[in-house]
């Protein structure tokens, strides 16, 4: 159950840097990703 919550993770902090640097320089994309997440999530639906 602990793994399942993240506990096995050790590079937590790559990820985070990761979502960091998404955050700061790719924002402009957003809307994007939610566009295709809200398609692929449709289509999956179907």
């Amino acid at each position: 159950m602990a793994k399942m919550l993240g506990s096995g993770m050790r590079q937590v902090g790559i990820i985070a840097a990761a979502g960091l640097v998404a955050l700061d320089s790719m924002i402009e994309r957003m809307q994007e990703d939610h566009d295709s997440a809200r398609h692929i999530a449709s289509r999956m639906a179907e």
